[in-house]
This record gives structure tokens, sequence and C-alpha cells, in this order.
């Protein structure tokens, strides 16, 4: 299994402390020691929240939000998760958020070097899988996207390809957006898409599952996940128990 001196947090947080409070909680009841970056998107002070669960704490005045990015709002999004690859020099970063419940040790083989929930039925627009095949010269690795919440980012990605990741943002992204729409500019495509033309390959599910199943292709149409609460993983995307705004 990997050591989680392998693994670093990015959590954006806005302005419900009951909900982020509760996530990193739970986080550092399994693992108290890995590395945590808390960044407040022009949102309420978190400062305490930080000191108090010993995360790193960063507050930007520019807000992007969590889905819909603008191409400005997505470059300051990506320079962030730069920034915590940078600093905390991790293999994985773990992609958290308000709505992912930590209930176990996250255990992972060693040859991960990514992560992503299996929502098969997400599948990527055909823009997109053209942009991988006919630019980047790439098969790509999987035809659908799942990098919500519980995801593993790749450190090194973010670390040694930035001109890449650039590359996406300030070209690809605007093209996508007008071919295939607003949808697109979702973070759990982003990354994906990100991953996908840097050809690194997703581990898909097993450590992490959704409170929720995507059960059509491309239709948005979700159910309850069979049971979630008795599936043996150590992440749980979508609770959203502790929401107040």
């Amino acid at each position: 299994m990997q050591s989680l001196t392998n693994l670093a947090v990015h959590h954006q947080c806005f302005k419900d402390h009951t909900a982020t409070e509760f996530a990193i909680e739970k986080f550092r009841h399994f693992h108290p020691d890995t590395p945590y970056y808390l960044w407040c998107d022009a949102g309420a002070d978190f400062s305490g929240v930080a000191k108090e669960y010993n995360a790193v704490y960063n507050y930007s005045s520019v807000n992007v939000g969590h889905s819909l990015y603008s191409v400005p709002q997505l470059k300051e999004l990506l320079e962030r998760i730069r920034v915590t690859a940078q600093s905390s020099q991790a293999k994985l970063i773990l992609w958290m958020e308000d709505d992912v419940l930590v209930r176990g040790k996250i255990r992972l083989e060693p040859e991960v070097e990514a992560g992503c929930l299996p929502y098969t039925g997400n599948l990527l627009w055909q823009p997109c899988v053209d942009l991988i095949r006919f630019k980047y010269k790439l098969e790509p690795k999987q035809e659908w996207f799942g990098m919500a919440g519980g995801a593993l980012i790749n450190g090194n990605l973010f670390r040694n390809r930035w001109e890449l990741i650039e590359e996406f943002a300030s070209v690809d992204y605007p093209e996508l957006l007008e071919t295939c729409g607003p949808q697109v500019g979702y973070g759990d495509v982003i990354l994906q898409m990100i991953h996908l033309i840097a050809d690194i390959p997703c581990k898909q599910g097993g450590y992490v599952i959704d409170v929720n199943e995507r059960i059509m292709p491309k239709i948005p149409l979700l159910r309850r996940s069979k049971k979630w609460w008795i599936r043996p993983s150590a992440l749980v995307h979508g609770y959203k128990k502790h929401y107040t705004k």
C-alpha cells in the first residue's frame, strides 16, 4: 500500500463552517499528520479552523466558485492546485470538498498515479475525445469523467508539466466551451481532461464511492447508491448532511 507521506489534501471552502469543519475533522481522525491545504474562495474566515486542525491556510480575494468556470477563474483554480502540489511535494493530491465524508484510512496501491469516481455513465463529449486523439495524439485511457470530490490529482503533473496545463486552460478550454457548452466547465470534467491529455491513468473507485449513482449516459439523473453506508470505501462523495448554505 502507498504511504500517506505521498498524499496531501487540497480543500476549497467558502462560507459553510459546519460542513467544512466536519469534513476536516473526519479526515484528521484517520490521518492526523497528512499535509492539508485549506483554500478560502473569497468567503468567510477559516483561519481558526485551519489552526485547530493543523492545516495550511490560504485566502484568495478572487472567487472562482465550484463549477462553470470562466477562463480566468479556471486559471486561478489551477494555479491554486499548483501551489499545493509545489508546497507539499506530494505524489497525489486529494481533491477534498465539503461533501466528502472520510470514514476510514485511505489505502492505495503503490502504482496509483491518480484516482477518480467510477462515473462510467458520465461520457465525455465528442469534441473532448477528439481533442485527445487528434491534437495530443493519444488514445483516451477512458472516455468518461469522474474527478469529483474524493478524486486524486497527480502532483507531478502540476509540478512538471505546467506548460501542458496552461495550454489546456488558455487554448483548449475556450474552444471546448464553444463546442460543448458551459457543462464542460465542471471541475470533474476539467481535471479528468487534464489527466487524459497527459496520458495519466486514473484508478477507478474502490477507495471512494458516491452517495448517488449516475444511471444514464450524458443525463444528470441520479439515484441513491444501494447501501452506500455499508460499502467498504474510505471516502464518500455527496454527503451533504452538514450543509447549511
